[in-house]
C-alpha cells in the first residue's frame, strides 16, 4: 500500500521534526546548566566546610589528646559509608583533606613557635599553597 503525502504535509512533518529536535536540544542545555550549578554548589559547600574545619582546628589546643584525635578520625571515616547527597560527598572530601592536616598539627605540636608549625604544614602541602 502506497502512501501519498502532499508537499504541505511533508513540510508540516519536517517542521514538527525540527521542533522536536529543538526541544530535545533545550532539554540537554537545561540539564547541562543544572549539572554545572550542582557542581558549583558542591565546590562552595566544600570551601565552607574546609573553612569551618580549619577554624575549629585553629581553636583546638595543640596539646589535644591522642584519644580525642582518634575519635575525630573515626567519625570522619564512619561518614564514608553513608553518602546520599552531593553535599555529604563534599563534606567528606573536605574532612579527608584536613584529617592529614590535623595529624601534622598533632605531630608538630612540639615545635617552638607558630612560624615553625606553619612552615611544616606549608612543606607538607607545598603544591596547595597559593
Amino acid at each position: 500500500m502506497k502512501m501519498i503525502f502532499s508537499v504541505e504535509s511533508l513540510k508540516t512533518i519536517e517542521n514538527g521534526a525540527a521542533l522536536i529536535t529543538e526541544g530535545v536540544q533545550n532539554v540537554i542545555d537545561v540539564t547541562r546548566k543544572a549539572t554545572i550549578k550542582i557542581e558549583n554548589a558542591a565546590f562552595k559547600v566544600t570551601n565552607s566546610v574546609q573553612d569551618a574545619i580549619w577554624k575549629a582546628m585553629r581553636n583546638l589546643s595543640l596539646g589535644m589528646s591522642r584519644q580525642r584525635y582518634n575519635l575525630i578520625k573515626l567519625r570522619f571515616r564512619a561518614r564514608r559509608k553513608y553518602f546520599t547527597t552531593m553535599q555529604q560527598i563534599a563534606e567528606h572530601q573536605a574532612a579527608a583533606r584536613h584529617e592529614r592536616l590535623a595529624y601534622i598539627v598533632l605531630e608538630k605540636s612540639r615545635l617552638e613557635t607558630e612560624a615553625e608549625l606553619c612552615k611544616a604544614v606549608a612543606e607538607e602541602y607545598s603544591y596547595k599553597v597559593n
